[in-house]
């Protein structure tokens, strides 16, 4: 089958020469780049590639032009290359030869954290997001040496007839974000006992208080005023997709619930600025996000 010697041999060329265009990327080490508009300095893409063998090309750059599945990141390559660009041009290296991959993966999270994940096509947030930016206000919570232990929040929710409620928020805080966005990001979606929603939505039943954590640090406090199924009120969480698909009624949520209200009031917002503590050792979230003391 000479055709299929023939296409090999060409995919066999075409590979050297592109490897000879990226010759240099052997010698980089463990990196941090970037894809950006090259006629605006834009960028819209951060990752990072970690060191080869000897000998060895890493062309963890390159692989985002090689196409896939669609995606905002290579509409944005497309669109770049129809104006007249090549791929090369969108590559940018941040930094390279760092000390480990573990480095680079800080490096890589900084600087998306600095342009802000929404401003990009990354899907996620990069690594160790523990660490990662905080506003001064928040982080002051994080590193406090006030701290609140599980005991005094259950003595404090029968002594005040209130209902205590702990929400991680981790995976939608930002840096940069907003009262809003905050509020939001602690009032949605949450798969909790109907019960707690009806008591809450009866008005006969306890001040029911949403404690907004990132990690073990409480960082706001809000007061519940009526518990809705989600999707029910809007939000800024919301896709533009999402919200035409609530308009048509063909959005489900599955046994989930968000809630209204305020900020609460200083006697309930004593806890923020504290730290987690379980039997006095410091508190680490499990996979449910939420706690509640009655």
């Amino acid at each position: 089958m000479p055709w299929l010697i023939l296409v090999l041999y060409k995919n066999v060329i075409k590979r050297i020469v592109y490897e000879k265009e990226f010759f240099m990327l052997d010698s980089l080490g463990h990196y941090v780049y970037a894809l950006l508009d090259p006629e605006t300095n834009e960028i819209f893409y951060v990752g990072k590639a970690r060191a080869t063998k000897s000998g060895m090309l890493n062309l963890r750059p390159t692989a985002h032009f090689k196409g896939g599945k669609n995606s905002d990141k290579l509409a944005r390559i497309n669109e770049i290359r129809e104006r007249g660009f090549s791929d090369e041009d969108m590559i940018l290296i941040l930094r390279h030869n760092l000390r480990s991959e573990g480095e680079a993966f800080t490096v890589e999270a900084a600087v998306i954290d600095a342009l802000g994940k929404q401003n990009l096509t990354n899907i996620n947030s990069g690594h160790d997001v523990k660490h990662g930016a905080m506003k001064w206000t928040h982080m002051k919570s994080r590193f406090s040496r006030s701290f609140v232990d599980f005991t005094e929040l259950e003595d404090s929710a029968r002594e005040q007839n209130c209902i205590y409620s702990l929400f991680h928020v981790k995976n939608t805080y930002k840096p940069n974000i907003t009262a809003t966005e905050l509020y939001d990001a602690t009032r949605m979606w949450w798969r909790i006992k109907k019960d707690l929603v009806d008591e809450v939505n009866s008005g006969r039943g306890r001040t029911h208080i949403a404690l907004a954590c990132v990690e073990d640090a409480i960082i706001e406090a809000y007061e519940v005023k009526h518990w809705f199924s989600a999707g029910e009120t809007f939000t800024s969480r919301h896709s533009d997709k999402e919200r035409l698909g609530i308009r048509n009624g063909n959005v489900e949520f599955a046994e989930k619930f968000e809630f209204v209200g305020n900020v609460a009031s200083k006697e309930h917002s004593k806890y923020i600025g504290s730290r987690l503590t379980q039997h006095n050792i410091p508190f680490v979230w499990g996979q449910k996000p939420w706690k509640h003391f009655v």
